[in-house]
C-alpha cells in the first residue's frame, strides 16, 4: 500500500470513534470542511474502511455504541 507514496511521506492514522468522531493520531478532527472532506471520501470494501484519494488511507472504525 506504501510504494505509491511520495518519498519521506507516511499515511495518516485516521480513526472514527464509536460516536462517529473522527481523529489524526488521537487529535479529534474538529474542522467543518476537513470533516466533509473525509466524510465524503470514505469508502468500505472487503478489506474495510479507507478513504479514497491518490492513495489509499485506511481508516480504522470503531464498533458503534
Amino acid at each position: 500500500m506504501t510504494e505509491n507514496l511520495p518519498e519521506g511521506w507516511t499515511l495518516p492514522n485516521l480513526r472514527i470513534d464509536r460516536d462517529g468522531d473522527w481523529y489524526d493520531d488521537d487529535v479529534q478532527v474538529t474542522h467543518p470542511g476537513i470533516l466533509a472532506n473525509l466524510r465524503g471520501n470514505l469508502r468500505k470494501d472487503g478489506q474495510g474502511y479507507f478513504l479514497q484519494t491518490r492513495v489509499r488511507i485506511p481508516v480504522v472504525v470503531e464498533d458503534a455504541p
